[in-house]
């Protein structure tokens, strides 16, 4: 009798056993998988980048005083070797909390000196003081970019860190987009975040969508797609506006791409976060039922139009219209209809040779380097300087959060 009830223990035990191995394994197959489906997308996303920037030159290709101040504006996180391009309403937010996680910057001791109304005995950068030396304002926003801001580095130096470093930008579909900055600028007005009772006045000044749109389509008549056009208005203004795509070779990480691309992002890199949502409420798929819903206001010629002013976010990211002209009302003409499908095709992929992580050649996309064993050693030359910098970069910055980790100490306190 014993014996039987040891077997069964043992028959049990084995089978918990078995199931176990077999869920690790699948799971570990599953994030193989995502980080393999990742890498993927991305190559493919790069080649018709590429292509869409060799046919599209005039329009895409940045002046070289707009793309120097743009670089620095990037977040530069030289510990893990990565540049952030920003761009608003896309999980922005989401990715200057994580920087702040991941390079340890901690902003809690300025917090906790605003809400205890504490005074700061001397002058910082990272604060705004009211006339009495207290805190008036801490935004952590300021504060990543203060610290991961490249000094006084000059462009050269940071294009040829660039080279060894994992520039990287996140999209999402520029309607679902739009949606959302219209929501956010329109819709949330300043007197609502000062904890001020709204008048009906007030209220009955935020523009319906239909007459967000018309102002936009008024506004961006005969207006290029440069940054400087969109300096005014840059929640609203397309990707390439905003990152200088066809200068620098970014990883693009679709906010609505297949799975969670964001966490498999996150996973691939290798970075320690335990939160990896992005502030999309409700979902990649909510947010394009409400835009949907706001698209059914507008007719489909306003969409079209509308499409035209983003059209080249549209093609370097590879999205489709469709869906919004279909949600919008009326009808466009068989002449149009055929015009938007030709102009909404993906570019066709060219033979390119890949590099990620550098500086695109100007007006001299595609066209492979010829290998030699010269080039070579000349390439692992400056790859070695490129490494020198980066680990001095990285030292730099990091006395630069030291610094700043110390400012918000107990010492400061008066």
């Amino acid at each position: 009798m014993k014996t039987l009830w040891q077997k069964r223990i043992f028959i049990s035990l084995s089978f918990i056993f078995t199931v176990l191995i077999i869920e690790s394994d699948i799971g570990d197959t599953f994030t193989s998988n995502q980080t393999l489906s990742l890498e993927y997308h991305l190559q493919e996303r790069s080649r018709n980048i590429k292509d869409v920037c060799e046919q599209n030159k005039l329009e895409l290709m940045w002046p070289q005083n707009e793309f120097r101040r743009n670089i620095k504006n990037h977040v530069w996180d030289f510990t893990h070797g990565l540049a952030y391009c920003p761009i608003a309403k896309v999980a922005s937010t989401t990715w200057f909390l994580n920087f702040q996680a991941i390079m340890n910057i901690n902003i809690q001791g300025f917090e906790s000196m605003q809400e205890s109304r504490t005074i700061v005995l001397e002058d910082d950068s990272f604060v705004k003081k009211g006339k009495r030396g207290k805190i008036s304002k801490s935004n952590f926003k300021s504060i990543v970019r203060n610290i991961t801001a490249p000094d006084n580095w000059n462009f050269k130096e940071l294009t040829k860190v660039l080279e060894v470093m994992t520039p990287f930008m996140i999209v999402r579909h520029p309607f679902s987009r739009l949606v959302s900055a219209y929501e956010d600028k329109m819709l949330n007005p300043k007197f609502l975040s000062k904890r001020k009772l709204a008048t009906a006045e007030e209220l009955n000044s935020q523009p319906s969508f239909h007459e967000f749109v018309s102002w936009l389509l008024d506004t961006r008549s005969n207006k290029s797609g440069t940054e400087e056009s969109w300096k005014n208005v840059k929640a609203f203004s397309p990707f390439f506006s905003a990152c200088p795509v066809c200068q620098v070779d970014y990883s693009v990480i679709k906010l609505d791409g297949e799975g969670n691309e964001m966490d498999s992002w996150i996973r691939y890199l290798g970075l320690n976060l335990t939160s990896t949502e992005a502030h999309t409420e409700g979902g990649a798929q909510s947010s394009t039922n409400r835009a949907l819903d706001y698209f059914s206001q507008l007719t489909k010629e306003q969409v079209l139009e509308l499409y035209n002013i983003y059209k080249l976010d549209f093609i370097l990211f590879s999205y489709k219209p469709d869906i919004f002209i279909n949600a919008a009302k009326g009808h466009l003409t068989d002449d149009k209809m055929a015009s938007l499908r030709t102009s909404s095709q993906p570019a066709t992929h060219q033979s390119i040779n890949q590099n990620f992580g550098s500086i695109f050649q100007i007006f001299n996309f595609g066209k492979p380097k010829k290998i030699t064993k010269t080039s070579t050693q000349k390439d692992n030359i400056k790859d070695k300087k490129s490494l020198d910098f980066l680990n001095r970069a990285k030292l730099k910055q990091k006395l630069k959060i030291e610094n700043f980790n110390k400012r918000g100490s107990p010492s400061m306190i008066s």
